[in-house]
C-alpha cells in the first residue's frame, strides 16, 4: 500500500470518507441538543447537571478535535461522499 500522506491544503479539493461525516454530524446534534437532554433529567439536583453538562462538554471537545485532526489527516480524491 504505497500511499503518499496529505494534509493542510492539499485536503481541499478531497471528501472525507463517509463515517467521519456521519460520526461529525451526530457530534453537532448532541452539542446542539445538550442543554434539553442534561436539563431534562428528572431527580436531578442542579448543581449535578452543571457537573455533567461539564463533562459532556468536554468529551464532545475531545471528540470533535479528534475528528478535526482525523479531517485533516483523511481523505482522498477517488472517494465517493454519498
Amino acid at each position: 500500500m504505497n500511499r503518499k500522506l496529505r494534509f493542510g491544503l492539499s485536503q481541499v479539493n478531497t471528501y472525507a470518507p463517509k463515517w467521519l461525516i456521519n460520526t461529525t454530524s451526530v457530534v453537532a446534534i448532541l452539542i446542539a441538543a445538550k442543554n434539553y437532554l442534561i436539563g431534562g433529567l428528572p431527580n436531578v439536583p442542579h448543581h449535578i447537571k452543571v457537573d455533567i453538562g461539564s463533562w459532556f462538554d468536554y468529551g464532545l471537545n475531545t471528540i470533535q478535535f479528534l475528528l478535526a485532526i482525523a479531517v485533516i489527516f483523511v481523505g482522498g480524491k477517488n472517494q465517493d461522499i454519498a
